[in-house]
C-alpha cells in the first residue's frame, strides 16, 4: 500500500473529526448521567419530605390527643362535684 502526499494531508482533519465525535459522545453520556442523578436526588428529597411530613403529622396528632384527654380528665371532677352537691 502506498501513501500519497494528499492522503497524509487529510489525516489530521480525520483525526480532529474523530476526536470531536468522541468528545461529543462522551459529553452526551456525561450529560445523561447528570440528568439521571438530578432526577434521583429530587425524588429522594421528596421521599424524605414525605417522611418528615408524616412524622410531624403523627407528632401533632399525638399531642392533640393527649391534650384532649387531659382536658377531659380535668372536666370530670368538676362534673362529679356538681352531681354530688
Amino acid at each position: 500500500m502506498t501513501l500519497r502526499a494528499d492522503a497524509l494531508k487529510s489525516l489530521p482533519v480525520a483525526g480532529a473529526l474523530l476526536s470531536l465525535a468522541a468528545l461529543a459522545a462522551l459529553g452526551l453520556a456525561y450529560w445523561g448521567s447528570v440528568v439521571d442523578r438530578q432526577h434521583y436526588l429530587q425524588s429522594r428529597n421528596f421521599r424524605l419530605l414525605a417522611v418528615l411530613a408524616s412524622q410531624t403529622e403523627n407528632l401533632i396528632d399525638n399531642r392533640a390527643r393527649i391534650f384532649r384527654e387531659e382536658m377531659a380528665d380535668a372536666e370530670e371532677p368538676t362534673k362529679d362535684k356538681k352531681t354530688n352537691d
